[in-house]
Formats: structure tokens, sequence, C-alpha cells
């Protein structure tokens, strides 16, 4: 995956708090997931880069379902946090009775889409005058993607009937080798003051290497079940979450390389191998009795061709004893 990037319009010192969550699954639709909270007032204009076309199909926002339980947000941020009515499109999160941040919800008049060297920059109108809230924090999601990794499969399909998938994850902020130009030409005073990344993948999943050390990881609660949008309530517990953060104070680029691999083993790889199996021991079969028959008549052609032979060597004999 080619970079992410984030600015403000005035091109400066961006003081923004960012989490950043990959939901990668074999059973379930692909999506990122982006919270940005501003740490001060004075931005008009938010723009997210992101290395994908995109358009509103694939945009869902988040705030509404997050202000509606206030256990989702305690286990979001890991903080005791008490969550308000939302008020047309705010919401106040408090912790020990003091206002923390406030959830901003994005209204579609909000929000501007615009298809750029095969990706998409997503515009945020910030508007907060009618709050106030020094710090506002958005949550949304993007939906349906499809080349979010980079997959190689190593197929055994023939000896076990185990089919293994190596993914290639990489997530980079910021990163100017890896935008165009256009987008560096934005980002270049920009500096981010701190940072989580979740990567959220089914349990039989190892992350055989990862760049940067990973902070912590959890098996995902029942609690989320809603929030990820999965039916089985069991499956959510077949979930694992791997935190990487990074809160340098201000960084100006961020890179996390990670390769994961599992392994697919159903009915259809079973059957598979074993008609290959059988095919295999089919064609033997026929070839071994071939071998077989022919090895046989060899040792009967040989007597026939020796005896033959004397039989020749008779006849001569008792021609010259004739004359």
């Amino acid at each position: 995956m080619n970079s992410i990037a984030v600015w403000s319009d005035k091109n400066q010192s961006l003081k923004i708090h960012l989490d950043l969550n990959l939901w990668i699954t074999k059973q379930e639709e692909n999506y990122i997931e982006f919270g940005l909270k501003l740490l001060e007032k004075g931005v008009t204009k938010l723009n997210i880069y992101i290395p994908f076309k995109i358009t509103k199909d694939n945009f869902e926002d988040k705030v509404k379902q997050l202000s509606e339980k206030s256990t989702l947000v305690n286990a979001m941020f890991n903080k005791k946090l008490s969550v308000g009515n939302l008020d047309g499109r705010f919401c106040e999160v408090k912790e020990n009775d003091e206002i923390a941040f406030c959830l901003c919800e994005i209204l579609d008049s909000d929000i501007d889409f615009q298809i750029q060297d095969n990706g998409t920059i997503i515009t945020i109108d910030v508007n907060n005058s009618n709050t106030g809230c020094e710090k506002l924090y958005y949550r949304f999601r993007i939906n349906k993607l499809e080349n979010i990794f980079d997959n190689i499969n190593t197929n055994w399909i023939f000896t076990n009937g185990v089919k293994e998938n190596i993914n290639f994850i990489e997530v980079s902020l910021n990163s100017v080798r890896k935008l165009p130009s256009g987008i560096v030409d934005n980002i270049k005073d920009v500096k981010i003051s701190s940072m989580n990344i979740f990567i959220i993948t089914e349990n039989f999943v190892d992350i055989v290497f990862h760049s940067k050390r990973i902070h912590k990881s959890r098996v995902l609660e029942k609690l989320w079940k809603e929030y990820v949008n999965i039916a089985d309530s069991n499956h959510i517990q077949k979930l694992v979450a791997y935190h990487w953060k990074s809160e340098n104070g201000s960084f100006v680029d961020y890179n996390l390389f990670t390769k994961v691999s599992y392994a697919i083993k159903d009915k259809r790889l079973l059957f598979g191998m074993l008609f290959f199996i059988l095919l295999i021991g089919a064609i033997g079969g026929v070839f071994g009795n071939f071998l077989t028959t022919y090895l046989m008549t060899v040792p009967k052609d040989i007597d026939k061709s020796i005896k033959s032979g004397h039989k020749g060597e008779n006849n001569v004999t008792i021609s010259k004893q004739t004359k």
C-alpha cells in the first residue's frame, strides 16, 4: 500500500493525534478506519490523501455509533470516559467531569472527494463555531478496499491439501518517496503529534515479521461485535488486534512493514488432494500393469528365438547329410 498523507489548509505544523485501524481478514471485507483528533483550534480544512480511488459509497462516519455507547468509547480510548448526547453534529466526551474532546460527526455537506494520482483527497470542512470544545475528534471508515496488501500464494494442495497465503502489509504516513509530487508539496512542513496503528486480523494469522516493535496485542471483546459489523458473535473473539504507537511529540513521517502468513485448509482442497493422489495411483497402476505384462512376455520371446535358432541349425545339418 502506498502512503497516506494528512495536512491542513494552512500547510503548517499540524497538532493532531491519528488513530489508524486496518481490518484484514479472509472472511470479511477489508477496510481502513481513521480517527483524527485536532489538538488545537485554527484549522478550517483538514485533508487526508488515501492511495485508493474511493467515493462517498466507500465512506462511513462512525461518530453516531460511538456516541450511543460509552462502553465502546471507553474500550477505544482505554479510559473511563462519559459520553453525552449527540447534539447536532457534536458529542462531548468527559474525563473526570472535564471535557476531554468532542466527537464530531461528518455531514455530507462537510466533506469533499477529489481523485488525484490514482488516489483520493478527502477534505473535511472543520466548523466548530457552535461549540466551545477545544479538541475535535473525527472517526470514519473507508470500506470495500481490495488492494490493501500484497498477497503471495504458496500452494501445497498437491501434497497436504493446504494453501498458504503470505501477505505484505505496509503502513506509511506522509512518506515522501511513496507520495505523488503534488501531495509532497502540501506536507513539507507538517508534523504529527502522536499516532496509534491497529492491525486487526484472525487468530490463526501469524505475524512473522514487523519492522517496528509491537506495543501490545489482545483478543477483541464481544462488545465490538456491532461496531465491526460481524454477524457471528463468537467469531469476534477469534480476532486479534496488534497495536503499534508513536508518541514522539512531533514526527514527520512513519513507516511500518509487516509480513503475515496463514494456511487455508478446507474440504475443497482436501478433495482436490485426494483426487490428485488417486489419479497418480491410477496412472501408476496402469503403467505398472503394462510394465509387468511387458516383462513377462520378454523371456518367452527370447526362449522362442533360441528354440528357433536351434531348429535352423538342425535343418542345415540334415540338408548336408542328404547330399
